[in-house]
């Protein structure tokens, strides 16, 4: 598959991720082609790098919510403010993703989701293995980042310059 539905807040999935206990596999609809979420999927929508199969090195390929960009494994949260390393030629321009800054926990991360998306922003969840949690809500245009933690504890690392 190239969408990894478990990326996505059980909330937010068709039948809410429920099983079929005959099967031990998902529900699945009565329609030929099976929907992973309660509304049609956002194709082109900016955020849709951070559920598809993630690069070799476990994080996502990087999404663009200018003016910066951002990439997620299973514990980090990667910041790029990508137009510092604009790359000009005769034939294209390029922003290079190179992580300015890592958001994560002391705790261990158990598991991550997207609880909310519209077409212009996109909440990400981080559970820790305790009660806690944290959350980014990135808003496409922002300039700024957001990150809330809740009964967890932040660990910050700038990454380069």
């Amino acid at each position: 598959k190239i969408i990894n539905e478990a990326l996505f807040d059980p909330s937010l999935l068709f039948n809410m991720g429920k099983v079929d206990h005959a099967t031990g596999g998902s529900l699945r609809s009565s329609t030929e082609v099976d929907p992973v979420l309660k509304v049609p999927f956002p194709t082109g929508a900016f955020w849709t790098n951070l559920v598809m199969t993630a690069a070799p090195n476990g994080l996502s390929y990087p999404i663009v919510s200018y003016p910066y960009a951002f990439k997620w494994s299973a514990s980090i949260l990667q910041a790029s403010y990508p137009v510092i390393r604009r790359e000009v030629n005769t034939r294209s321009i390029s922003d290079v993703f190179q992580p300015d800054v890592s958001f994560g926990t002391k705790e261990a991360i158990s598991k991550r989701h997207i609880t909310k998306f519209d077409p212009l922003s996109v909440a990400l969840r981080f559970y820790t293995t305790g009660e806690g949690f944290w959350e980014s809500f990135i808003v496409h245009g922002s300039p700024y980042i957001t990150i809330e933690y809740n009964e967890a504890t932040p660990v910050l690392k700038a990454l380069s310059t």
